[in-house]
């Protein structure tokens, strides 16, 4: 997972400065004034990416007309009327991902309305007032983030690459979930940088290359509004994903993910519960127990096993090599 560098968001775009809005609010682009910075020096062109934007649009579930207007323009000094067609917000992020993806303005038109267009289409806050400080506790942050980031990943990957091609954050939704779910029962602390997600992505990557697995297929940009960064992240082709589940229910969830919940500082103030968590968590996703050192195991079993970070647990045994 690399992090694309962003510059400065006010004013730092040239899209700021060719946006167009009504008396209403509503807010479009020119499809001709998108040509020169798309990459795009004949209308023919951008015309072909248009129709194809607005095919992607309607396969999407979409009305065409919310999002693309045809119109004609009249040259001031006579001639031949002009063809352009008005786009929204999202129109233009369906354009730029249906574009040449050889072309340097291509890639940072997707950067620009694939932060922007989340924010407008979601009604989210400015970053300013989204972001919540380091310390402030989110009820559901990761159901939160993955129904406005992983969404529109996986529509992505339905239209640039093969069936069944999948990120480690498209194949893991129902897991990371679940354990949410855990982690709220046991009262732990939940903030948009805990990111499982960026952890299994992380260990699978070093998985991969000790057991010489295929080489992912190609990358697609991943925004995270709250943390105000875009990701690079791997694709990977569908040969892959029954080693991946497998990896992911045998290695990962009862053997890496305790680690990752026992080294967060959050979780290191609550004695076992992330512990707990972690534990209860495995149950529910393979059916048994993690992977937990021995004081740990046998700390969980006399405190009945699952212990919330507002109690003590119980009168702890002294450690043992039994597990």
């Amino acid at each position: 997972m690399a992090i694309v560098n962003l510059p400065n968001r006010q004013g730092w775009s040239p899209f700021d400065a060719l946006r167009h809005e009504e008396s209403d609010g509503t807010e479009w682009w020119s499809a001709r004034e998108l040509m020169e910075p798309f990459g795009y020096e004949r209308w023919e062109n951008m015309e072909k990416v248009v129709r194809k934007a607005e095919s992607n649009c309607r396969s999407s579930g979409y009305e065409i007309s919310d999002h693309f207007r045809d119109i004609t323009k009249v040259r001031p000094n006579g001639g031949t009327p002009s063809r352009d067609v008005q786009v929204s917000r999202f129109g233009a992020y369906l354009i730029a991902l249906n574009g040449d993806a050889d072309k340097p303005q291509i890639a940072a038109a997707k950067r620009y309305f694939a932060v922007q267009t989340r924010r407008a289409e979601l009604h989210l806050s400015p970053p300013s007032q989204s972001v919540p400080a380091p310390e402030q506790l989110i009820a559901r942050a990761w159901s939160e983030r993955l129904s406005e980031t992983v969404q529109w990943l996986r529509l992505y990957l339905q239209q640039h690459f093969p069936y069944g091609s999948f990120t480690t954050y498209t194949a893991t939704g129902v897991e990371i979930l679940m354990i949410e779910d855990e982690l709220m029962k046991h009262h732990l602390p939940l903030q948009y940088g805990d990111l499982p997600d960026g952890s299994i992505g992380k260990c699978w990557a070093n998985y991969r290359k000790e057991v010489n697995l295929p080489e992912p297929i190609g990358t697609a940009l991943l925004d995270m509004p709250h943390l105000e960064i875009i990701v690079e992240v791997l694709v990977y082709g569908a040969d892959l994903r029954p080693a991946f589940d497998e990896w992911l229910n045998t290695v990962y969830i009862p053997k890496k993910m305790p680690e990752y919940f026992k080294n967060k500082k959050s979780y290191k103030l609550v004695k076992l519960s992330a512990a707990s968590a972690a534990d209860q968590a495995s149950r529910r996703l393979t059916g048994k127990p993690a992977s937990l050192p021995p004081e740990t195991r046998l700390a969980l079993e006399a405190a009945g096993g699952i212990v919330l970070a507002d109690q003590q647990p119980k009168q702890l045994p002294p450690p043992s090599n039994d597990n």
